[in-house]
């Protein structure tokens, strides 16, 4: 979890399928008491309960902000997961 004033651990670099790279940042992001999440396909914050849909991978859900996206990271989830 990233606080909003800054403070941020390391993360990975993520290279998609479609070859840019996505410089990692924690998934999820507090904002006060809502939890916004990171889309990890397009790099988009969106707030948990805006997600179009989720997957599950090795015990982490991921939240999406289109079907497009989804169903990208459903294809090669390995690609990019943390």
């Amino acid at each position: 979890v990233e606080k909003i004033d800054g403070s941020v651990g390391t993360s990975p670099v993520i290279s998609s399928a479609k070859g840019r790279e996505i410089r990692g940042r924690p998934a999820r992001l507090c904002v006060g008491d809502d939890m916004a999440v990171k889309d990890p396909i397009c790099a988009m914050v969106i707030e948990e309960s805006d997600a179009v849909g989720t997957s599950e991978y090795n015990g982490t859900t991921y939240y999406f902000c289109s079907m497009d996206c989804k169903e990208e990271f459903d294809e090669n989830p390995g690609d990019y997961a943390d």
